[in-house]
């Protein structure tokens, strides 16, 4: 059977041809031999087979044997658009965050070029970064498992034209093409054209050309709106709570500490003493600024008074530091609190200073 859009002979299922993905009308498909007459064999090639009705037994003289007709194949249904938009933009999600946090623990100062960028450039530059990237964990998660988290919330699978998984090279080239044709190097405003394109030839029961260029087949195997909705709704839940975190855990812990000191606001600690606020560095230093209203250095033995913060005062500080749940996101920036007093004046009297190297192992 000839399908007349890829003139393929294939075997058209569920009324629709499974090499290009065109929906066929009643009539579409027509035999090979009408199509192709030149191919046609002659009488004295053909081969002539008895029909065998289901589960009939054939005699064979000696001996008899069952044979039974062949059941038919089962029905390809070929995924709608949305089903597929909501699993791919979950699947590049999760494939960008590992990454991300990576860059960010490994190498930190990758995360602080889009500073040097006006308004949201940066962050444009960085995502068309991560996405190759992005393109590569999907392919591992889709060799180790057969399928990826989005598209298995979303009902649907990638298999190639005989119904079997695609070899890592096959799937990371088609993950390529679409990064290319789909995506758009993850350039926004193309993006939206692109997939506008694309919606609309899936819709069609048309390929797109990533399953072009590797014979792939994107299945719906479960599900229906229900499933693209959890799936949408999943994503959305994923990628606001990212933006609420702003993505704290991809920043250096410089810009941390930046964050940490701008939230301190002054407030008198007793009737003696001010926290007037707090800054960061120079490197992962955060600096809490005190000041004892009713001294002055002039009045003070400096040396005696630094002998007494380096006692009693220093230990209740290191054992709150490395004792408290509140400190705890502290001790993870592996950084140094520096607690600084000055006079009235704004001269500094004394320093206390701890960090994780003060908590027991």
């Amino acid at each position: 059977m000839h399908c007349p859009s890829c003139g393929s002979s294939v075997q058209a299922v569920g009324g629709i041809c499974v090499r290009c993905g065109t929906k066929l009308r009643e009539g579409d498909v027509t035999s090979s031999a009408l199509s192709s007459p030149v191919d046609a064999p002659s009488m004295s090639d053909a081969v002539i087979t008895p029909i065998i009705p289901p589960s009939a037994t054939v005699s064979t003289g000696a001996s008899s044997v069952s044979a039974s007709a062949p059941s038919a194949p089962a029905a390809v249904i070929l995924a709608t658009p949305w089903p597929r938009y909501w699993a791919r933009s979950l699947d590049t999600l999760l494939g960008c965050a590992p990454i991300a946090f990576a860059a960010g623990w490994l190498a930190p100062g990758l995360l602080d070029f889009g500073d040097a960028f006006p308004g949201r450039t940066g962050d444009q530059i960085f995502w068309m970064i991560l996405l190759p990237f992005a393109m590569v964990t999907d392919a591992l998660i889709y060799a180790g498992f057969g399928n990826t988290l989005g598209k298995w919330l979303a009902g649907i699978k990638v298999r190639n034209i005989a119904g079997s998984k695609l070899s890592f090279a096959q799937y990371l080239r088609r993950n390529f093409h679409l990064w290319f044709s789909g995506l758009a190097l993850g350039i926004g405003i193309i993006a939206l054209f692109t997939f506008i394109s694309n919606h609309r030839r899936v819709k069609t029961g048309h390929l797109t050309s990533w399953d072009h260029a590797v014979e792939s087949r994107v299945l719906r195997v479960r599900g229906g709106i229900g499933r693209t909705t959890v799936t949408a709704c999943f994503y959305v839940v994923l990628i606001g709570s990212l933006a609420a975190l702003g993505f704290s855990a991809s920043k250096t812990p410089e810009r941390q500490l930046q964050d940490i000191a701008a939230t301190v606001t002054p407030e008198m600690v007793d009737k003696d003493t001010r926290l007037d606020g707090a800054s960061a560095g120079p490197g992962r230093v955060l600096n809490y600024n005190y000041t004892l209203i009713f001294v002055s250095a002039d009045d003070l033995n400096l040396a005696t008074v630094n002998s007494n913060l380096q006692g009693s005062l220093r230990q209740e500080l290191v054992q709150t530091f490395c004792n408290s749940w509140a400190a705890r996101g502290l001790r993870a920036l592996d950084l140094t609190i520096r607690y600084r007093y000055f006079d009235k004046n704004g001269q500094l009297i004394g320093t206390i200073e701890t960090s994780k190297r003060d908590c027991p192992k």
